[in-house]
């Protein structure tokens, strides 16, 4: 299940969240990686102020996941 495109969570990440999408370096990663990577997004360039609040939400999303 990749973490960005697929239905994981209430709507794909990349429709409720699409300008952190459109700058990440792990647009085709999995949900199992990201997780891995205690949710760690990486950026191609430094996030502008239109960024930041989809960003914070997003945060907040990944804080609640449970996994099993």
């Amino acid at each position: 299940m990749r973490f960005w495109h697929d239905m994981w969570l209430e709507c794909p990440l990349r429709i409720l969240y699409p300008r952190p999408f459109r700058i990440n370096r792990q647009q085709n990663w999995s949900v199992v990686d990201m997780k891995k990577e205690e949710w760690n997004l990486e950026y191609r360039r430094n996030l502008e102020d239109k960024y930041v609040e989809e960003l914070e939400k997003l945060t907040v999303c990944l804080e609640n996941v449970e996994c099993g």
